[in-house]
């Protein structure tokens, strides 16, 4: 609950302050009258209450936004960010788990002035299992993002083929020093129909933890292709000017220069060979708008999934 509070606040406070404040709140003198062992509800606590106030001075919620904030796979398309990665269950997990503890949690927002959630629930441990204990290994896993978001990563070029060619001509068998015709016309027609270069993909991701799945997805399928990772399509138009790539796989949803705007950019591009590249679309945006924005972008097909 805390960290992801946090990692929110850090993704979208691009400048001013963010700040925690973590309080005690003594029953009420009804609370207080309580029989002992009486039902916990988010409304009467006899041991009180802790309340977890995070503030920020981010670039705010919508009302519009607002309404949709704590539904699972929501994720805002106008707020601008340091990442869009996520998968938009974060906010609705939290809310869960928070009623899961007979508390409640609010927000209130607005736009270019920051944001206040406050989670409230009762104090004490009652709410947990006798084998509940905090866990201590998850801060680095929200660390580790927000320090990706500090720092962009050069692009990451994955490629075996090196690896795969040394190992397969050392456990060649030795040929004759003077091959036989129908040899050299069968070794003549293998070498013609190799690629002169390997399948090149660039891959356009702001999450680090998609861009090493599908990298390493790719690569373990077809081993000799070359994958390129950046973070969003304005680290892809560099690198595709450095090397035009035979495929793109990109997000929508991302800062700076989101899916769409990347294949507007590639489409009407003067230099026929990049505005023909072939891109493929990989989102969670999984609606029929989804894919008539994607077509009309100018890209197929479109790809969209969903994480559970």
């Amino acid at each position: 609950i805390v960290f992801n509070l946090l990692s929110n606040a850090f993704k979208f406070t691009l400048e001013g302050k963010i700040s925690v404040v973590l309080r005690r709140i003594p029953p009420t003198s009804e609370e207080l009258l309580l029989p002992a062992g009486a039902p916990l509800s988010n409304t009467a606590s006899p041991t009180g209450w802790i309340e977890l106030w995070v503030r920020d001075t981010g670039v705010g919620i919508s009302e519009a936004e607002l309404a949709q904030l704590f539904k699972r796979f929501h994720k805002s398309e106008t707020s601008k960010g340091r990442s869009f990665e996520g998968s938009g269950i974060g906010l609705a997990l939290l809310k869960e788990l928070v009623t899961l503890h007979k508390g409640s949690v609010s927000v209130e927002s607005r736009v270019n002035v920051g944001s206040t959630f406050c989670v409230r629930m009762p104090a004490g441990t009652r709410t947990l299992t006798p084998a509940a204990s905090p866990s201590r290994h998850i801060s680095k896993e929200y660390i580790d993002e927000a320090r990706s978001w500090i720092s962009s990563p050069s692009p990451l070029h994955h490629n075996s083929s090196s690896s795969s060619s040394s190992s397969s001509t050392s456990s060649s068998p030795s040929l004759s020093s003077t091959p036989s015709s129908s040899s050299r016309e069968s070794n003549s027609t293998m070498s013609d129909s190799l690629p002169s270069q390997p399948f090149a993909i660039l891959l356009v991701d702001d999450n680090a933890d998609m861009r090493a799945y599908l990298s390493d997805l790719i690569m373990k399928q077809h081993p000799t292709w070359l994958v390129t990772c950046v973070n969003d399509g304005g680290e892809a138009m560099a690198a595709i000017h450095e090397e035009i790539p035979d495929l793109i796989l990109s997000d929508v949803m991302m800062p700076n220069v989101n899916g769409f705007e990347l294949i507007a950019a590639i489409r009407s591009h003067p230099d026929p060979q990049i505005a023909h590249i072939s891109v493929i679309l990989i989102s969670a945006r999984a609606g029929e708008q989804a894919c008539i924005d994607g077509l009309k972008a100018g890209t197929s097909p479109v790809i969209f999934f969903h994480f559970y």
